[in-house]
């Protein structure tokens, strides 16, 4: 029987009497990748900030390792998961090694985390360069570096492909894909790129007016494309 590293139990949510979320259950079994589609406004980033624990919903829990999310303190959380929305969160005046030495110093982690997370996002042959001065796809990887920086079971991503080329694209899908085989972590990813969805995914949740409307926890035995089970739950 698989593990479950995250499970969300009937989540509700309302911001100024609008109802967010609605009565939002799944789990997310360790070691799987989760998307997480639907359109503009259907409550994605809303479900992603519950979990980041910065909205509180008006009620039900969220579980990681079998412990409400609330009783851990922000020390504990940070090595349960990790988390990158939107553009990493990067200070561009300084160089990519100097971003990470800031972090290692803020949460007194060791130095040798430096170097490791320079090898596992593919920069260390540019670790010199001033953020300012690298491409987007670069500044991804090192924001995942960030999220990755604590070891936690589980890096949440949030449209992490807006604004990437192709090459970029590729770079995310091989380090998603490496840190998940080699290191065991977790992923669950919001988006609108179903191609890279596709490549990555193997467990899909819809989301349609704030509320669950597809859940498939076994994508490898499924024939339709993420696009394919987009069209047919918006329609």
């Amino acid at each position: 029987m698989e593990k479950v590293l995250l499970e969300v139990k009937s989540i509700f949510l309302t911001i100024n009497k609008a109802n967010i979320l609605k009565d939002i259950s799944f789990s997310i079994s360790k070691n799987a990748i989760l998307g997480i589609i639907g359109s503009n406004g259907s409550g994605k980033t809303s479900l992603i900030k519950v979990i980041s624990r910065n909205y509180f919903p008006d009620c039900g829990q969220i579980h990681f390792n079998q412990k409400n999310a609330i009783l851990y303190n922000n020390r504990e959380f940070s090595k349960v998961a990790g988390f990158l929305v939107g553009e990493a969160n990067v200070y561009k005046h300084l160089s990519i090694e100097d971003n990470l030495k800031y972090i290692s110093i803020l949460y007194g982690l060791p130095a040798y985390k430096i170097n490791k997370i320079l090898d596992i996002v593919n920069l260390k042959k540019v670790k010199n360069k001033l953020v300012k001065s690298i491409s987007l796809g670069m500044r991804q990887r090192l924001g995942i570096g960030f999220a990755f920086i604590h070891e936690p079971d589980l890096i949440v991503l949030d449209e992490p492909t807006n604004g990437l080329d192709q090459s970029g694209v590729e770079d995310l899908i091989s380090l998603i894909l490496f840190l998940n085989s080699q290191y065991n972590v977790t992923f669950m990813v919001a988006g609108h790129d179903f191609d890279f969805l596709d490549r990555i995914c193997n467990s899909l949740i819809h989301l349609k007016n704030g509320s669950i409307n597809y859940n498939n926890t076994d994508l490898e035995n499924n024939t339709k494309t993420v696009h394919e089970i987009y069209n047919e739950c918006n329609y």
